[in-house]
């Protein structure tokens, strides 16, 4: 088509925000125009005369287009539990700004009685043994 070609359609892509595969078809491309496509973003480009590449083609596109769509998820996933860790941690500043020192240590205790299953009341209360209190 001599008024729609393949560098606009995929300005048309961009513009609307699509992430869609374009393969382009051609017998008349010179190969600087197919050069300057791949570089503005098309997946591949077929000559007319060698339409048994267009099976792989397609597949290596949405192959390309899976992987593109999964990342865009991972960093969306790692952003919002960024966004997640930020918020406890303001939270934790916000408590310990609160919250005096022997009760934080007495939480801190109850913790690490339950993550590690050991019992640190003992050096909590200042309990003179082997160690002696830590607080």
């Amino acid at each position: 088509l001599p008024q729609f070609d393949a560098l606009r359609a995929l300005q048309l892509l961009q513009e609307h925000g699509l992430d869609i595969p374009l393969i382009i078809v051609s017998g008349l491309i010179s190969e600087e125009a197919a050069i300057e496509c791949l570089k503005q973003g098309a997946a591949d480009y077929l000559l007319k005369d060698r339409l048994a590449r267009l099976g792989p083609a397609l597949t290596h596109a949405l192959q390309e287009k899976k992987l593109r769509d999964e990342k865009r998820q991972a960093e969306v996933a790692l952003w919002e539990e960024a966004q997640v860790a930020a918020a406890l941690a303001r939270v934790g500043r916000e408590l310990i700004a609160l919250l005096d020192t022997p009760t934080i240590l007495d939480r801190l205790c109850q913790l690490i009685t339950k993550v590690l299953a050991c019992d640190c009341s003992h050096m909590a209360s200042g309990e003179r043994g082997a160690g002696g209190g830590l607080w």
